[in-house]
């Protein structure tokens, strides 16, 4: 079976298009260094490279991006650190959206949504429907914007394409 081939471009060119002040790239993954963020053993895909903050950081200068959302990636499963790390080396111009189970606590959603941290959005991983189950009512006390999976076989990392 042939090794997959990367899914990106190592050296992209500059775009002919110069973008405005302010660009925002709205939906972007970083995985690992693997030796620091490793992947999650249940995932539904694993990346084949390591696509660290710093070399997001360089494309996104090459590219004209000033501002980002970064999305936790399934291949990194609940653990938001990869994600969370970027964030806290730029919070001024990176916002994130954080995967986290149905049972996680109000210090640990407070903690993801602190000012160093700045996750916005907070995607859960259950296929609750009442907004008055606990999960919706621990988030009700942060400000980040909240979601949930719509399936049950969407509650966990493993179940989900990306």
């Amino acid at each position: 079976m042939a090794q997959p081939s990367p899914s990106y471009k190592a050296q992209p060119r500059k775009p002919k298009l110069q973008l405005p002040r302010g660009a925002c790239d709205t939906h972007f993954h970083v995985f690992g260094p693997q030796s620091r963020f490793p992947f999650a053993p249940e995932r539904s895909y694993t990346p084949t490279c390591d696509a660290p903050k710093e070399t997001l950081f360089a494309l996104h200068k090459h590219l004209g991006i000033e501002r980002g959302v970064v999305v936790q990636s399934a291949a990194h499963g609940f653990d938001n650190s990869a994600a969370a790390d970027l964030i806290a080396a730029r919070p001024q111009r990176y916002r994130g959206v954080a995967l986290v189970r149905a049972a996680t606590g109000t210090l640990e959603l407070a903690r993801l949504h602190a000012p160093r941290a700045s996750i916005t959005w907070i995607i859960w991983a259950a296929a609750t429907r009442s907004m008055r189950c606990s999960p919706w009512r621990r988030a009700s006390r942060t400000s980040a914007g909240t979601c949930r999976s719509t399936s049950p076989a969407r509650a966990s990392p493993s179940s989900r394409r990306h």
